[in-house]
């Protein structure tokens, strides 16, 4: 195993780019973005191959947090969800079967991207490209989307192997603990730590592991700890969304990508 400089992930930031961009920006680059923790490593070829190939580990109380979440968000017919981790805001819409909308914006205000299901076509905007990519919505049942929103789709499974918009293997997590109780903004949760790992578009594997805070009532993701970057969600279950939320047209000037 060969542990991870802070010059290596930030290499890795720059190279993960728009081919997944809903989850990259706001999941995958804050957690390889250098803690100094310890916790990212990059994985060997055959040290990958074998997570890819074998169950999930995981333990008695990871697991009845994790089925807990994943029943609590299958029951919901939406959701609006806004993540902060003190540098960017996410705000999230979901709608049965397969409504979505990403808006990503820096805390001062300035758009970075846009992702949008209108329950037929999905595409991802960059701003600051101009660019934006388009596929059908069907690939909302395998997408690498951000852990607040991901287990409310019906073919997502906590374990399963992720793609990006490119088609290939992009992320997944292979290892769950349980650490007990926690509180979260005052309020009870149950931690487990996650181990995921994460293809970068050399093909190199990395990994790291995610703190997740669970509300043992709603069993909805409270916060995720990547390294130093904290991302605190609010949600709002089954939350009333007006349908030209999840309309898109691509913004005058723009292009697209072909990703």
């Amino acid at each position: 195993m060969i542990a991870v400089s802070r010059a290596r992930v930030a290499t890795c930031i720059r190279m993960i780019k728009l081919s997944h961009l809903a989850a990259t920006l706001l999941i995958l680059l804050p957690a390889l973005s250098g803690s100094g923790a310890g916790k990212e490593r990059t994985l060997t070829a055959s040290e990958a191959d074998g997570l890819l190939r074998r169950p999930a580990s995981t333990d008695a109380g990871s697991t009845r947090i994790i089925e807990r979440a994943e029943g609590a968000y299958r029951k919901l017919r939406s959701l609006r969800t806004v993540s902060r981790d003190g540098r960017i805001v996410a705000t999230i819409l979901v709608q049965r079967p397969r409504f979505y909308r990403l808006t990503q914006k820096l805390v001062s205000g300035e758009l970075l991207a846009t992702a949008v299901s209108d329950g037929k076509r999905y595409y991802e905007y960059q701003e600051r490209k101009h660019e934006y990519l388009e596929r059908g919505s069907e690939v909302l049942d395998r997408l690498a989307l951000p852990v607040n929103v991901r287990l409310f789709f019906p073919e997502q499974r906590s374990s399963n192997l992720l793609i990006g918009l490119d088609g290939k293997p992009t992320v997944r997590e292979y290892a769950y603990r349980y650490r007990g109780k926690a509180v979260v903004h005052g309020k009870p949760a149950e931690r487990v730590d996650v181990s995921v790992m994460v293809r970068a578009p050399d093909g190199a594997w990395h990994s790291f592991v995610s703190e997740r805070y669970y509300d043992p009532q709603s069993g909805l993701l409270l916060r995720a700890v990547n390294g130093n970057r904290t991302m605190d969600i609010e949600s709002a279950p089954n939350a009333k969304i007006a349908p030209n939320q999840f309309h898109w047209t691509p913004p005058a000037g723009s292009t697209k990508g072909l990703g």
